[in-house]
């Protein structure tokens, strides 16, 4: 139960840094990317995804400024999700992946550890695999946004850390995600 109400705290304030950025404005067009985990050059030669605010995502200043503090950034374990058999990081949880990277970037001296999981369906292998493709997919993500690699460790549990145990539809949405956590 306390594992579940921590995932909810932090689901909650997800969204709300989600809420704030959805209410930003975007200077000039915008391609509607966020840094997409294959990578790429936009037009001025720059990494997509390295300017969080011509994109309407605001800045890492911006994530801190939407009531997340400091130490509850780096106290709080932070949750990505993903759909039914899938390693690739959904638009709704890229801003706050690149929140997450553009604070490592300004903070060197910090780690954090990226934690995949999927739900209980697949063999022991197979689900173990595909929690390290998750891994990585924000992992791509966070290095295209500033941290850097010294700064991740990754890891996968495949199934065997699940958040709520069951069998139905919600019960696999929540277990098929990564934690992102910060190391001390």
């Amino acid at each position: 139960m306390k594992k579940l109400c921590k995932v909810l705290c932090v689901a909650t304030a997800v969204a709300g840094v989600l809420a704030m950025s959805a209410c930003s404005t975007t200077k000039g067009g915008s391609n509607g990317s966020v840094g997409s985990v294959g990578g790429g050059q936009g037009a001025n030669g720059d990494m997509m995804g390295s300017d969080l605010s011509s994109q309407g995502l605001g800045t890492p200043d911006d994530f801190m400024g939407s009531g997340m503090s400091e130490q509850k950034l780096i106290n709080d374990v932070h949750t990505y999700h993903f759909t039914f058999d899938s390693s690739q990081v959904s638009e709704a949880d890229k801003p706050a992946v690149v929140a997450q990277a553009r604070y490592l970037a300004g903070n060197p001296d910090v780690d954090v550890l990226l934690a995949g999981n999927t739900d209980n369906r697949g063999s022991r292998e197979y689900n173990i695999a595909l929690g390290w493709r998750r891994a990585q997919s924000v992992e791509k993500l966070m290095l295209l946004n500033g941290a850097r690699k010294s700064q991740i460790e990754l890891v996968s549990y495949g199934e065997e850390k699940p958040v709520v145990l069951g069998d139905s539809a919600a019960d696999y949405d929540q277990n098929r995600r990564v934690d992102l956590s910060y190391e001390n």
